[in-house]
């Protein structure tokens, strides 16, 4: 057995990288994979591997990530600016902002980690 694609996604199911070594397999078919996950974790049928018509996922999840083997740090009491757009934040971790005129503070939080 070989791979024909291999994808490492976020939490959401974001792709944040791939490579396609075969050329067998459509790119699109990773749409399907947190569906699926979401729809065996629901019929408490999870496994590391599933399947989509031909298609055969094989997964494993380390660290809140699928390609991470590096220190998490974790912030809390975090606050935002109202410029923040708060649901692009909450559904990939990006920052995006109009800033406003003058000076301001964009964020603020609090780690107990040492850094």
């Amino acid at each position: 057995m070989s791979a024909s694609a291999i994808f490492v996604l976020d939490l959401k199911g974001k792709v944040l990288i791939c490579r396609n070594y075969k050329g067998d397999v459509d790119m699109a078919e990773i749409d399907h994979f947190m569906p699926l996950l979401m729809q065996h974790e629901e019929e408490g049928l999870l496994s590391p591997v599933m399947s989509h018509g031909n298609v055969h996922f094989m997964w494993i999840k380390h660290s809140n990530l699928y390609r991470d083997k590096g220190k998490t740090v974790v912030m809390e009491d975090v606050k935002f600016h109202q410029c923040v757009r708060l649901s692009r934040f909450e559904s990939d971790r990006t920052i995006s902002f109009i800033p406003p005129d003058g000076e301001s503070e964009l964020m603020s939080y609090r780690i107990n980690t040492h850094v």
